[in-house]
């Protein structure tokens, strides 16, 4: 009676690994291969040792020998050393990224994303250029209608544009009841943008013109209790579109780069700056690396 032999099993009884598991276990128990330096010298002084007196080693290629493995410990060292770089720039990456929560910074897009209750803010830039005659139109960006429009004489240099969100397609207004001008208005982002042009240059003597005070260190005015905050007409949540106009030094009708402003509301870090990614209120994350952080 012939009897069936498992050739397979027989080789794997005769090497001791019966099972995947014997062969990872037999693996994970040889020690670590990396031939370093005394591990050469120890086997150079054997190999001196045990030569034919007749035939003795090659004194140049020994020395050869010796040098290629002292290259290689070198470029080991510096790869260690790099390794050590890369960690402190990605952990002073890290700190820089999360640092912008909470902070505005540019974006490569004109709309912004109004919530129903939080100003959207834009910068315009004019650049080296002074324009005049300046139109401002805040759009709809599904629609295109028209919801705010504002005009300034003059415009130089960047300029900060706060929106609240008032619907006044027919300029800025004054509240019913209380009179109050809206804020915002394009006009008072200019002026404020050549005080601070010209702030280099006012006077130093330490002292500041304003409203007289009385002896206890407040200002005098008007104590009106019954004052109400303005009542006004506000948008919708959703995306608006802002484009500014304005004729340059030539007489001709342009229009000026605008880029909205996004708040930083998390970081989802990498392991490099372009894996770093930023989520922005209202707007697609984008890379730190790419993140230009606004001063307000």
């Amino acid at each position: 009676m012939t009897t069936a032999v498992d050739n397979n099993a027989r080789y794997s009884s005769g090497v001791n690994f019966t099972t995947a598991s014997d062969l990872q276990n037999a693996t994970s128990q040889v020690k670590d291969q990396t031939l370093t330096q005394e591990d050469f010298l120890k086997l150079l002084t054997t190999q001196l040792e045990c030569q034919d007196p007749t035939n003795p080693a090659d004194n140049t290629e020994l020395v050869s020998q010796m040098s290629q493995l002292s290259m290689v410990e070198s470029l080991n060292s510096i790869n260690s050393n790099m390794t050590g770089v890369i960690d402190t720039v990605n952990n002073t990456s890290t700190l820089n990224a999360t640092s912008l929560i909470g902070t505005y910074v540019y974006t490569d897009s004109n709309k912004g994303y109004y919530d129903g209750g939080n100003t959207v803010a834009w910068s315009i830039d004019a650049g080296d250029e002074t324009y005049s005659n300046l139109k401002l139109q805040i759009k709809d960006a599904t629609t295109g209608q028209v919801v705010y429009t504002d005009t300034a004489a003059g415009l130089t240099g960047e300029t900060k544009f706060a929106w609240p969100g008032i619907y006044s397609p027919q300029g800025p207004v004054a509240d019913s009841k209380t009179g109050v001008q809206d804020p915002g208005t394009l006009e008072d982002a200019a002026a404020n943008a050549e005080a601070a042009q010209d702030s280099t240059t006012a006077a130093t003597d330490g002292t500041a013109t304003g409203e007289e005070g009385t002896d206890d260190g407040t200002t005098t005015g008007d104590n009106d209790s019954e004052t109400q905050d303005p009542q006004y007409t506000y948008c919708p949540s959703g995306k608006y579109i802002l484009e500014v106009t304005g004729t340059n030094s030539k007489g001709q009708t342009v229009q000026l780069p605008t880029a909205n402003l996004a708040l930083v509301t998390s970081v989802t870090l990498g392991k490099t700056m372009e894996d770093t990614m930023l989520s922005l209120y209202g707007h697609k994350e984008i890379s730190f690396s790419e993140a230009k952080k606004v001063t307000i």
